[in-house]
Parts: C-alpha cells; structure tokens; sequence
C-alpha cells in the first residue's frame, strides 16, 4: 500500500465501480486507477465531478 501527502497531484487512468467509500470529497463507488494495479477511492480525489472523469477499466 502507498500512501500520497495530502493535496498530491495523481493522474486516472481509468476507473471502475466497487466499494462504497465515504472520505472529505463525499461518498462514491468509483475507484480511480492512479498507477499500475493501483487504485485510490475516488471520494478521496478532488476530481470536481461525483461522476466518472476518466474512461472505465477494462
């Protein structure tokens, strides 16, 4: 597990459904793929959209 200062910049390259997260950018079950086999909440990325930004997995 890697963990990011908070306000680190990180870039999605996809992003799937899964768990229900709840963290400071509200509630989601969107996973963004920030790294190869990484993957961070989206409620914990300040993306400023609660919908997908990113294409999804595949």
């Amino acid at each position: 597990m890697r963990v990011l200062p908070e306000g680190s910049r990180v870039s999605i390259y996809c992003q799937t459904p899964g768990e229900t997260v709840t963290g400071p950018y509200g509630t989601s079950r969107i996973w963004d793929n920030i790294s190869n086999g990484e993957f961070v909440s989206d409620a914990y990325v300040n993306t400023g959209s609660d919908g997908y930004v990113a294409s999804r997995c595949g």
